[in-house]
C-alpha cells in the first residue's frame, strides 16, 4: 500500500514538473522579447529591417522549441519508459511461461521455473522437454522419472487448471505445517502430505462417489483399520490432524511391505493389493518406471501429478502464486 502510494506521488511530481516547464515554454513565447521584435517589424520601412526582424523571431522560436523538446518532452518521454517497463515486468509476473517450439515443431507454453542461482529447472533436450531433477527433488521419488509426465502435469497445474491450484495451495498452506508435524513423527517423508491437494483439493468435507471421505479420502474400513472412529455419530475422516496421523500409518505400512516410498504412495491410491499384483506381472521387478504400465490410468497418473505439485509448491513463488 505505502509502495503503491509513493509511486502515484512520483508520477503526479513528474507530471507537475512537466506542466511547469511547459508554462515557462509558454510564456517565453508570448514575452516581451518577442512581442518587442514582432511591433518593430510592423513599424520598420525598410525591407532590411523586416528581414532581420523575421530571422529574430524564427531564431526565437527555434530556441524556444529546443527548450521545450529538452526539458518537456524528454521528462515526459522518461516518464512514459518508466511505465511501459513497469507494466512489462508485471505482465511477465503474471505470465510465467514462455512459448518454446519442440524438436518435433510443437509450439507449446512452458513454465518459466528459476531457482534461487538462476538455473531454468525446464529445459529442451533432443528427445523433447525434460525437467532438471538434480536440484531439490523430492525424497520419495527414487526411481528415473517419465519426465513428459511430470511437465504434462506441472503444466495442468499452473498453467491450465491455475485457479483451482492458486485456490488449493492457500488451503495446503493453512494445514500443511500441521500434516507434517504428523508425518515427520512418523518418519514419513513430508512431501508426501501434497497428496492432499491430489486426493480431496485439501477440502475437509470432500466425499468421493465411492465413499472416501475428508482431506485424506479415507473409506470407512481402512480408517477403522488405522484408528479412525466412524459410525453414525462420529467420523473421524474430517477431522484433519487425526485423519493426518492416519494416514502416515498407512503410508508407513505400505513402505514396510513394498519397499519404497513411490510404491507406498502409488498404494495410497490404489491399494497395496493392486502393486503386489503389478511386480508380480513385472517378473519381481520394483521400479516404477517397469511396473507402472501393469496399474491403472489414475494410479499411474498419480505419482507424477504429487512430484508436479511438489515442483509448484516448492516454486510457487517463481511460478507467481501468491
Amino acid at each position: 500500500m505505502k509502495r503503491s502510494f509513493f509511486i502515484s506521488l512520483f508520477s503526479l511530481l513528474t507530471v507537475y514538473s512537466s506542466i511547469l516547464q511547459a508554462q515557462t515554454v509558454i510564456s517565453d513565447l508570448t514575452g516581451n522579447g518577442s512581442r518587442g521584435v514582432v511591433t518593430s517589424l510592423e513599424h520598420s520601412d525598410t525591407i532590411c529591417e523586416n528581414s532581420f526582424a523575421a530571422d529574430g523571431i524564427i531564431q526565437d522560436w527555434q530556441n524556444t522549441y529546443e527548450d521545450f523538446e529538452n526539458t518537456v518532452f524528454s521528462d515526459l518521454t522518461g516518464y512514459i519508459k518508466q511505465l511501459q517497463q513497469k507494466k512489462l515486468e508485471e505482465k511477465q509476473r503474471r505470465e510465467p511461461f514462455r512459448q518454446i517450439t519442440t524438436p518435433d515443431g510443437t509450439l507449446m507454453n512452458l513454465p518459466q521455473l528459476i531457482d534461487e542461482n538462476g538455473v531454468d529447472l525446464f529445459y529442451l533436450t533432443e528427445n523433447g522437454i525434460s525437467i532438471y531433477l538434480l536440484l531439490n527433488p523430492p525424497s520419495f521419488f527414487t526411481d528415473d522419472a517419465d519426465m513428459s509426465a511430470i511437465i504434462k502435469w506441472v503444466r495442468y497445474y499452473a498453467y491450465e487448471k491455475r485457479f483451482w491450484t492458486q485456490k488449493k495451495l492457500k488451503r495446503y498452506s493453512k494445514m500443511s505445517e500441521a500434516f507434517q508435524q504428523a508425518f515427520n513423527d512418523k518418519g514419513i517423508p513430508p512431501e508426501l502430505t501434497l497428496l492432499t491437494i491430489q486426493e480431496s483439493g485439501c477440502n475437509p468435507n470432500a466425499v468421493s462417489r465411492a465413499g472416501a471421505a475428508g482431506v485424506w479420502q479415507f473409506m470407512p474400513a481402512t480408517a477403522r483399520k488405522f484408528g479412525l472412529t466412524v459410525n453414525q455419530h462420529t467420523d473421524e475422516r474430517h477431522d484433519t490432524y487425526k485423519a493426518a496421523k492416519a494416514a502416515a500409518s498407512l503410508l508407513k505400512s505400505n513402505h514396510r511391505n513394498l519397499g519404497n516410498w513411490t510404491l507406498a504412495l502409488a498404494a495410497y491410491n490404489c491399494g497395496a493389493a493392486k502393486i503386489q499384483a503389478a511386480i508380480k506381472k513385472a517378473d519381481g521387478d520394483q521400479h516404477w518406471e517397469n511396473i507402472e504400465k501393469y496399474l491403472p490410468d489414475e494410479t499411474r497418473n498419480y505419482i507424477p501429478g504429487i512430484i508436479a505439485l511438489y515442483y509448484i509448491w516448492t516454486y510457487r513463488e517463481q511460478l507467481g502464486f501468491s
